[in-house]
């Protein structure tokens, strides 16, 4: 029976850190690791992955404290460990904290000072600024982006120790990209959002004013991952990675924007599974041109 208690509260403990999102965030920091001139310190890397994925850890757990009376509200979201009181909040605070200090505390005595900055102020902006500022202004969704985009640029800052072009320009790929992506979610969860009283840009502006700013950033998508291929030194696997998964992402905008009413629900989760597939395409390009060592410039 105990060994059952223990199994559950872990199982539930790592929900708090949302397993997904938490892999993703691993491999697009490993991306911007490989961005990176020159050989890489292995012990190092390790130690700054680590970090990282502790730091995205904390800001999910704390989001998920500071959000769990909205999450009850959701049909989504109810099911998760404190909606469905299946851990006491103060226990989940602590867990978020304690994971901010322990990634802080790696970053700082294992990697350097820039990359620590960098990891903590992501936690805070993610869950003190960004998570109460969902029920009171769509302009959320943007600020949220800055802390969502930070693994990859930790991934550079953890190998370097300074803040870069490459590096840059991969985060503001990350920040881009995740604009279509949760405008899609915003759509599709529309409903789930307005009970929870979520200040979406569907629910403060409105769909097709949503769908048109998916449009725009999925364009603007297109030309700063060529910028990554320039400042990156990067090749053929990157630009086809840019091209493609660009193209593909910019043309579901298109098609939820301008399909009949009768269509728009399946065509806007076509949207959202379309930008699933931008990352991996693009990490797998990243891996590619580093493996041979092409670049086009």
């Amino acid at each position: 029976m105990r060994q059952i208690v223990i199994l559950n509260l872990t199982r539930d403990l790592m929900t708090l850190t949302k397993p997904t999102i938490l892999a993703m965030s691993v491999v697009m920091a490993i991306a911007g690791a490989l961005l990176a001139s020159g050989p890489i310190d292995p012990s190092l890397l390790v130690a700054g992955l680590l970090g990282t994925a502790l730091a995205v850890s904390s800001a999910n757990a704390l989001n998920m404290y500071l959000e769990r009376n909205l999450d009850a509200k959701m049909a989504r979201t109810r099911h998760r460990p404190l909606p469905d009181h299946r851990l006491l909040p103060p226990l989940a605070l602590t867990f978020g904290l304690a994971l901010m200090f322990v990634s802080t505390a790696i970053f700082w005595l294992a990697v350097n000072p820039l990359a620590t900055a960098l990891g903590l102020s992501s936690i805070l902006l993610y869950a003190f600024v960004y998570t109460p500022l969902k029920t009171r202004s769509p302009l959320a969704l943007y600020i949220g982006a800055i802390p969502g985009a930070a693994p990859p640029l930790l991934g550079y800052v953890v190998v370097t120790g300074e803040i870069a072009p490459p590096g840059v320009v991969l985060f503001l790929v990350l920040v881009i990209w995740q604009l279509p992506h949760f405008l899609a979610i915003a759509v599709t969860r529309d409903t789930d959002y307005r009970a929870a009283g979520i200040q979406t840009v569907v629910a403060r502006w409105g769909r097709l004013i949503a769908l048109n700013q998916s449009i725009l950033f999925s364009t603007l998508l297109l030309p700063t991952g060529l910028l990554l291929i320039a400042y990156g030194h990067l090749g053929i696997g990157t630009l086809c990675a840019v091209i493609v998964g660009g193209a593909m992402l910019l043309l579901t905008s298109l098609r939820a924007r301008f399909e009949s009413p009768l269509a728009a629900g399946r065509s806007t989760r076509r949207l959202f599974l379309g930008s699933l597939v931008y990352l991996p395409m693009l990490m797998v390009g990243i891996a590619l041109d580093r493996w041979i060592g092409q670049s086009i410039f």
